[in-house]
């Protein structure tokens, strides 16, 4: 007798006899016709083509993968798709993963819920050194979805910690115990790791004495003035500030030996960021909205 598993993942893929597509069930609605990937990147430029192409090497390495091309996106598919490219330009590369759970988090552009156990997870990359170990846990975990072993009745609960994923960090059990307050993140933490973001964490009150403290996206964020100012976070590799891209660009040379990608600057436990740097990029991002908030005041008076 097949297990429950197998029962998945072992079941013929029924093939569109237009676009020869395969699909897991019959007479599954798309955009059928003849499309690929050539003509996606067609006028595209270098920097474009190179993020596609990085991208694409990051989906393969989880294992065997079909390319899928549609109109207007490219899809990657093992018996389902569990990634695509659905935008490429200049200013980037819009991408999603499916997940069996909502991973909240700060470089997510939206997550739609379709199903209990399916969730869209939208993200945009400007630059290749964005296409990181986070980004490859994404797909790691989304090609689990491809294969359909997310079905399986030994499935872990889809909301445990996924081990062998370097995403996960040592405060994973308070992210899905959803902590309340900052001590509450930091208290699972390595001691090491936690000294890091106690000590970003002051810093942060030292730029902004009057701003909050909260959790949003299940890592902790300050907010000033009803909007969200800087966030942080650790993870099993390294530690992470998330002062926005404006402040990074204003600080760009003093930030050249840092790992920085779109609006996130990594460090190591052992070397937390300087608490001067820290207090220069927060002021860089209330002054970000003050600037804001005159132009949008300017822009209401126009109207």
């Amino acid at each position: 007798m097949n297990s429950p598993r197998s029962s998945f993942t072992s079941r013929p893929l029924w093939m569109c006899p237009k676009c020869s597509r395969p699909f897991i069930n019959t007479n599954m609605p798309h955009s059928c016709g003849r499309y690929s990937v050539r003509k996606f990147l067609a006028g595209k430029s270098k920097h474009a083509i190179s993020l596609y192409e990085q991208f694409r090497g990051l989906v393969r390495d989880c294992g065997p993968v079909q390319v899928a091309p549609a109109k207007t996106r490219i899809g990657f598919q093992v018996r389902m798709i569990f990634a695509a490219v659905n935008k490429l330009g200049d200013r980037g590369l819009e991408a999603h993963v499916v997940l069996t759970r909502r991973l909240e988090g700060p470089r997510f552009k939206r997550i739609e819920t379709l199903t209990p156990k399916c969730h869209v997870h939208h993200f945009r990359i400007e630059s290749l050194s964005e296409l990181d170990e986070e980004v490859k846990s994404w797909l790691r975990e989304a090609y689990q979805v491809g294969t359909q072993e997310h079905l399986s009745r030994q499935q872990r609960h889809v909301d445990a910690p996924i081990q062998n994923q370097s995403l996960i960090s040592e405060g994973a059990q308070a992210m899905s115990a959803k902590p309340q307050t900052i001590d509450e993140y930091l208290a699972p933490l390595s001691s090491e790791k936690r000294a890091a973001l106690e000590k970003l964490r002051k810093a942060i009150k030292s730029a902004a004495p009057k701003a909050e403290e909260c959790i949003s996206y299940q890592i902790p964020t300050f907010r000033l003035g009803g909007r969200m100012l800087v966030s942080f976070g650790a993870w099993a590799n390294h530690c992470a500030f998330y002062p926005g891209s404006y402040p990074l660009e204003a600080h760009k040379k003093e930030l050249k030996e840092y790992d920085t990608s779109k609006g996130s600057i990594r460090f190591p436990a052992d070397s937390p960021l300087p608490a001067t740097l820290v207090r220069k990029l927060v002021k860089a991002r209330i002054a970000q909205h003050a600037k804001q908030a005159v132009a949008a005041q300017r822009a209401s008076r126009r109207r």
